[in-house]
């Protein structure tokens, strides 16, 4: 047989040994195929020679899993061990078994749960590698730390700029050198990112005049790490040079039950250089000694040392690993602390004493001694519930310092455990608060409601309307005011009120929706009104004050809703009752926005209720009322109702005449609509009081020729700049005569004038040059296989003008001539909304702009021509074009530079201060597109005009 092949297959037997994860050399299919082509004697020699086994499914008849790429380890249960008893892996099943022990009502049965409990005990912190990845390649999109040392393998990425433009990826080399282009090699073999930065840039600036260099980590080596002891799968493992402990953790598989979380050991050239405590990262996000790892670095995993477990009323039941001498205590803050309904002073250890014997010892957490008491190795703490174990206790809890029980004795009432208001929290809600009872043998819960502020006066603590008797199991809730926490603080309440709902009864609940403090769902109480639940959503915000509000209550009658107006006064209130499953809808009174997403929901599901022969109670109010749009009809509903619903008539409201349309569908099916015109000015069955139906649309009508004013703004060189309100038909001479007429350096000529109208047809002229330059651009791209230096040359200026279009913004300017309409030669410009009027100061630059060598600006002198200025600015350039170079006046328009030409004399225009020369490109030599000249001269006049209005804007 070939030797080579033998050695090569071989090196491959071998890494089919190896933990899958490791990194080894992996045979080919083809190499496999020709093992499995040898007879069983040569396959069993070959292995014997090496001193392995032949993997499953390689020799010859045999059959086997294929081997899979070790991308990802499967997820695994993670087990109890020890005394603890069997995993139990279905969260479901133990979410019954909480929830069972939570019905429990005697001593016994609650004993019972917590032991179930504990045989489903799992050690803490193990899942946390279930499922994990197993490799962790080189990452290329991390930020390399200043502090990270280079290594062979590594990519540096050197960018030199300045007199020498040129960028190089050099790798380390196994001697830890680069080799520099022009400069030679360069040692860095364990220096720090920082510290290769320095010596580089040093290097560049010494050895290469006017070249600077930026330095930059490419891709990044891999290293090589043991990963051993407990380890899911111990082995070699490679990853990147940014990994850390917990990364090669990741990679092995995690941990097995059996090692330990706590005692991590990082080993570097035989010595511990660093313990890993994984509970600091799991339960306090600390990832100070997850270090960063080396080439051969070895972490091992010990086993795992004293143990010890907590079961029963804590937040994270779990077998947890002690390290040192460990107290109940502070296993109790392993575990998160107490669920709110523990009772610490009733716990129990179960221990295994010095004679091997299974025994429990009572101990009281909440005392100094049991909080002190030290824990032996296989110790299960259990944690019972108060509520479990103890029956004649009441419960105090929300807003107040000390909540938590207290012992129930006959005739207790609320002022026997609220004793003053210092027994509450800093803003206390005094308006209501609630008292959760349970009742009958299915122990359902209900809700009573009382005054706070009336049961701590003195005089009426004993008075039984505002001090309710207490019974076994009561629960006192009180609340902050004005918080919406109480929403959070009653969801189990509410969850538990909707479970304990049978067949198709409404839950004891009502709903408060809108401007109130704490909108939600809230438990109902006995006899509660419309004013105690707004109490309970923690009162009205500003935007309901003097208001409405909509009561939604459902009825037998196909399941539908009835819906009632309320105004929000105390009176009206107090006879509003709630039932069960309605709806209290505060209806804003600021914003239009914010009550019609508020009534949407209700139109819609009213809609959703239409009946044949039966229009959906729905009703719509246009016009000036302060809130237009749909409402719910009422029974009874006049137009008075209405308007009053939406908020009132607006200033602007016509009384002597509103309309009102109907549907009307006749008996034979026809479809008809009447219009009913009546007037509000009167106060009978033709004005506000006439009767509406479902689906009527009432539209009020606004004051012929009612307008409000409008503002328009005037600034720059008038005596007094500002913001003006004006008048349908006024002009901007009137509007600068009203601002104090101009000062004595304007220059009425130069004046710019902005309109939002114009701006949108500007903005809109942009967008379609837009377009076709990248129809354009698309085109010359499509030519860039046959493409010419000339075909770039134009694509290039075409994307450098797209990007001026795209650094463009209209501003809507309208060309005028205000020094006429000053002196009556032409008619004053009538305004319009947000109209702004700049007069700038008397302008003494000629400024030349586009294709000459200096753009700038020059001192205007009387007498110099057009010629002479672009003399000054060097002439025009190679790439410009002198025959459509235009002049941009400072009044705004635009005319062409030359007047006249013959042969070789030109005649040019007159040049006056505050004009702008501008030189385009030459279109001919960059694009046949004709708009590629409108579209440069669209942007130098939205630039002068920007400039204008900046150089006004500075003074």
């Amino acid at each position: 047989m070939n030797q080579t092949f033998l050695k090569i297959l071989k090196i491959g037997m071998l890494s089919l040994t190896l933990p899958v994860t490791a990194f080894a050399f992996q045979p080919t299919p083809a190499q496999i195929e020709q093992f499995k082509s040898l007879s069983l004697n040569e396959q069993k020699a070959l292995a014997a020679s090496m001193g392995i086994e032949i993997p499953a499914g390689l020799n010859g008849g045999a059959t086997g899993s294929p081997i899979t790429s070790p991308e990802t380890v499967m997820p695994r249960e993670v087990q109890a061990v020890g005394q603890y008893g069997a995993h139990q892996d279905e969260e479901k099943e133990q979410q019954k078994k909480t929830d069972k022990q939570a019905e429990k009502q005697d001593e016994k049965d609650s004993a019972h749960n917590v032991d179930a409990s504990i045989a489903s005990l799992q050690p803490f912190g193990y899942d946390l590698f279930a499922g994990t990845p197993s490799t962790f390649a080189p990452a290329t999109d991390i930020p390399v730390p200043v502090n990270y040392v280079i290594g062979p393998g590594d990519t540096i990425v050197i960018q030199l700029y300045g007199k020498e433009n040129a960028t190089h990826e050099l790798i380390v080399t196994r001697e830890g050198i680069i080799q520099f282009p022009g400069i030679g090699p360069i040692s860095i073999n364990g220096l720090d990112f920082a510290e290769l930065r320095e010596r580089i840039n040093n290097l560049v600036s010494e050895q290469m005049i006017g070249v600077k260099a930026s330095v930059t980590m490419g891709a990044l080596r891999s290293i090589h790490v043991f990963v051993l002891g407990e380890a899911y799968r111990p082995g070699t493992y490679t990853i990147s040079s940014l990994s850390t402990m917990t990364h090669a953790l990741f990679a092995s598989g995690g941990i097995k039950t059996i090692g330990s979380l706590r005692n991590i050991q990082l080993k570097r050239r035989g010595e511990t250089v660093a313990t890993l405590d994984l509970y600091d990262l799991l339960l306090k996000g600390d990832t100070s000694n997850d270090l960063h790892l080396l080439p051969g670095d070895v972490i091992f995993i010990p086993t795992v040392g004293t143990t010890a477990a907590v079961a029963g009323e804590v937040r994270r039941p779990a077998i947890y690993e002690l390290k040192g001498k460990t107290s109940a205590d502070s296993l109790i803050a392993l575990a998160g602390g107490y669920q709110p309904t523990a009772y610490p002073n009733a716990s129990r250890i179960a221990r295994i004493d010095r004679q091997g014997n299974r025994t429990v010892v009572d101990i009281n957490l909440n005392s100094e001694k049991g909080k002190k008491s030290n824990l032996r190795n296989g110790d299960v703490i259990s944690v019972y519930s108060v509520l479990d174990k103890l029956e004649n206790i009441v419960l105090l809890s929300g807003h107040v310092h000390r909540p938590g029980y207290f012992t129930w004795r006959k005739g207790m009432r609320v002022s026997d455990v609220i004793h003053s208001v210092s027994d509450l929290k800093t803003n206390p809600d005094l308006t209501i608060g609630l008292i959760k009872q349970k009742s009958g043998a299915e122990q359902r819960i209900s809700f009573k409601h009382f005054n706070p502020r009336r049961l701590l006066k003195a005089k009426a603590a004993k008075k039984t309307p505002y001090n309710p008797r207490l019974k076994p199991r009561d629960e006192i809730i009180l609340f902050e005011a004005g918080s919406e926490a109480r929403i959070e603080q009653l969801a189990p309440y509410i969850k538990q009120l909707e479970l304990q709902t049978r067949n198709a009864q409404q839950p004891n609940t009502v709903t408060l929706a809108g401007s109130v403090k704490a909108p939600g769902t809230y438990p109902l109480t006995k006899n509660m009104n419309s004013k105690q639940l707004i109490a309970l959503g923690g009162g009205l915000t500003q935007s309901a004050r003097n208001g409405q509000a909509l009561l939604i209550t459902h009825t037998d009658r196909a399941a539908r809703y009835e819906v009632s107006s309320i105004q929000l006064t105390e009176g009206a209130l107090l006879t509003q009752s709630m039932s069960a499953g309605s709806t209290l809808l505060i209806l804003n009174n600021e914003s239009p926005a914010a009550r019609k997403a508020l009534l949407e929901p209700l139109i819609d599901e009213i809609l959703s209720q239409s009946w044949h022969g039966e229009p959906a109670p729905v009703i719509t109010v246009d016009g000036p009322v302060r809130f237009p749009g749909n409402y719910p009809y009422i029974e009874g509903m006049e137009i008075s109702d209405l308007i009053t619903l939406a908020g009132g008539l607006r200033e602007e409201a016509y009384l002597f005449s509103a309309e009102v349309t109907r549907r009307h569908i006749d008996v034979g099916s026809r479809f008809e609509v009447r219009h009913h015109n009546l007037d509000l000015g009167n106060a009978d069955e033709r004005g506000l009081h006439y009767p509406l139906q479902a689906r009527d649309k009432v539209v009020v009508k606004q004051i012929p020729e009612w307008g409000e004013t409008i503002s328009v703004s005037i600034q720059g060189e008038v005596r007094f700049p500002g913001i003006y309100p004006i008048v349908r038909g006024e002009t901007l001479v009137e509007l600068i005569e009203r601002a104090g007429g101009l000062t004595d350096e304007a220059d009425p000529l130069g004046a710019v004038f902005l309109r939002e109208s114009l701006k949108e047809k500007e903005a809109k002229a942009l967008e379609e040059y837009k377009e076709q330059l990248e129809a354009e651009i698309v085109r010359l791209e499509q030519e860039a296989a046959s493409s010419t230096d000339e075909i770039a040359e134009k694509k290039a200026a075409n994307a450098k003008l797209l990007e001026n279009l795209d650094d463009a913004e209209a501003l809507g300017r309208l060309v005028i001539n205000l020094p006429q309409m000053l002196e009556g030669q032409r008619d004053s410009l009538v305004l319009r909304e947000n109209d702004e009027l700049t007069i700038p100061g008397l302008i003494q630059e000629v400024s030349i702009l586009g294709e000459v060598h200096q753009p700038t600006s020059y001192l205007y002198e009387r007498g110099i021509n057009a010629k002479a200025y672009l003399k000054l600015s060097g002439n025009v350039t190679r790439n410009g074009d002198a025959k459509r170079a235009y002049l941009i006046s400072r009044a705004g328009t635009v005319k062409p530079l030359r007047k006249w030409q013959v042969l070789w004399f030109k005649g040019y225009n007159k040049v006056n201060a505050g004009d702008t020369i501008v030189v385009p490109v030459d279109a001919d030599k960059i694009s046949t597109l004709s708009y590629w000249m409108q579209a440069s001269q669209v942007l130098f006049q939205l630039a002068t005009t920007a400039a204008a209005l900046e150089t006004v804007g500075a003074l």
